[in-house]
Parts: structure tokens; C-alpha cells; sequence
């Protein structure tokens, strides 16, 4: 029953996501890289922490063919910043925020886009 909660509020949030930024979508690699990184703060801000490492994997999965073509820089540093998203919501330290922007910043600037083109 757990596994069915579970699947349920993975589509939820993947459903979410999706409409979030389903609008700026365009289908380049680079677009994806950038719906990588809002998607997984949706799920990070919104499923609970037993459930949250299998949901971001099943993300990284699904977004995996969306960003092949993304610079491979841009692709590590989306993942980076995901990462860094997670453990500064799990346990927040003194650089935090900085290294959470300078993440995102890092893995837009790969892809040629800077935070106000890609809407953060």
C-alpha cells in the first residue's frame, strides 16, 4: 500500500513539473538540462525524504534522453546543483545558498543561458 502512496505522489510531482514547464518547452537539449533542475526542486521541496532518493533517480532517468546533446558540462552541473539542493534541504550550512546559486548558475552558463532567460 506504502509503494502505491508512493507512486502516486511521484506521478503527482512529476505532473507538476511538467506543467510548470511545460511551456517553455522547446525540445533542445539545453531546455531539458534547465526542467532537470526545476523538476527535481519540485520533488525535493515536495516528497519526503525515504521517497526522495527514488524519486530523483527515476527523474535523472527520465530526463536522461531529453538532455543527451546538452553540453556534458551542463548536464554534471545540473546534477550537481540537484544534489546540492537536496542535502541544503535536508541540512542547511553557511554557504548553502551560495553554493546552491553558483550551482545553478554554473549549469545554466554551460548551456548559454543565464538565470532570467531560463526563469529562475
Amino acid at each position: 500500500m506504502k509503494q502505491i502512496g508512493l507512486v502516486i505522489i511521484v506521478l503527482g510531482c512529476l505532473l507538476l513539473s511538467a506543467i510548470l514547464v511545460g511551456a517553455q518547452q522547446s525540445g533542445s537539449p539545453c531546455d531539458a538540462v534547465i526542467q532537470y533542475m526545476r523538476a527535481g526542486a519540485g520533488l525535493i521541496r515536495n516528497i519526503q525524504e525515504p521517497d526522495k532518493d527514488k524519486a530523483l533517480a527515476d527523474l535523472k532517468k527520465q530526463y536522461e534522453e531529453k538532455m543527451r546533446g546538452a553540453p556534458a558540462k551542463a548536464i554534471k552541473l545540473a546534477e550537481v546543483y540537484v544534489n546540492k539542493l537536496k542535502k541544503g534541504w535536508e541540512k542547511a550550512g553557511d554557504n548553502t545558498v551560495f553554493e546552491i546559486i553558483e550551482a545553478r548558475d554554473a549549469a545554466l552558463k554551460a548551456c548559454g543561458r543565464n538565470p532570467e532567460q531560463a526563469g529562475f
